[in-house]
């Protein structure tokens, strides 16, 4: 187990972010940070291509973890009062999907910040690594949006 990296979740859809955010990482926050993508689905030919030639980024292949969440998050939306509803259908399959975030917790780093893959690394990571990862396990760096939106 390493003791920390990044996680990102993506797929072919938000190519253009990730190489956005892999960019800003590597020039804001270090070159030799290693950065895994869990894969949001299957759709993953460009993003095996782009990270082909960067040493430091990794695909999450632990299936079994991938699964679990996937059936944590269909377990939960299947107890939800809305859940069942046909007009939730779609955010259902969303937030499905969404939840593989979570596999972070069975991957391969002791200690990891999350950054969403449509986010910028704007700043390097010295304060998290000095003040908070001594006192917690993760950080989530993503986009935070009111109740209302």
């Amino acid at each position: 187990m390493q003791p920390f990296g990044i996680y990102t979740l993506a797929n072919d859809a938000v190519l253009d972010q990730l190489i956005a955010l892999l960019n800003s990482i590597e020039v804001n926050v270090g070159a030799q940070i290693p950065v895994c993508i869990i894969p949001y689905d299957d759709r993953l030919a460009q993003v095996k291509q782009e990270i082909a030639d960067r040493p430091q980024v990794s695909l999450f292949e632990n299936a079994t973890a991938i699964q679990r969440w996937e059936t944590f998050a269909q377990d939960i939306w299947a107890a939800h009062p809305q859940g069942s509803q046909k007009s939730s259908a779609s955010l259902v399959r969303v937030r499905k999907h969404a939840q593989r975030r979570y596999a972070a917790f069975d991957g391969e780093f002791e200690k990891f910040v999350v950054y969403d893959a449509d986010c910028l690394a704007m700043k390097p990571l010295d304060d998290v690594l000095q003040n908070w990862i001594s006192t917690i396990s993760f950080l989530t760096i993503g986009n935070i949006r009111s109740p209302n939106q």
